[in-house]
C-alpha cells in the first residue's frame, strides 16, 4: 500500500505547537497511521463526521487519558470529496 501525503493548515501547526511533547508523540503516531493507511484507517482511530458536507472525518486520539481530535478531509486532485 502506498503512503498518502498529509497536508496540514496553519491552524493545525499553531495547535501542534501548543501541545506537550507527549501529546505531540500521540498525535504524530495516529497521523502517521493515516499516512500509511489513508482512507482505510477506521474506527476507533478514525470516524466520520456525519454533519459535514465534505465527507470530513476525525482522528480520535487518546493522550494522557484525555481525548484529542484532529479533523481531516480526503481529497482527489486537491478538491475535497463530497
Amino acid at each position: 500500500m502506498r503512503m498518502i501525503e498529509v497536508v496540514y493548515t496553519n491552524e493545525f501547526e499553531a495547535w501542534w505547537d501548543d501541545l506537550t511533547e507527549d501529546q505531540q508523540e500521540d498525535v504524530g503516531a495516529i497521523v502517521d497511521a493515516l499516512a500509511e493507511r489513508g482512507t482505510g484507517l477506521r474506527f476507533p482511530l478514525s470516524s466520520r463526521i456525519r454533519s459535514s458536507r465534505f465527507a470530513m472525518r476525525e482522528l480520535r486520539i487518546k493522550s494522557g487519558g484525555h481525548p484529542l481530535r484532529v479533523f481531516y478531509v480526503s481529497t482527489r486532485n486537491g478538491k475535497p470529496r463530497s
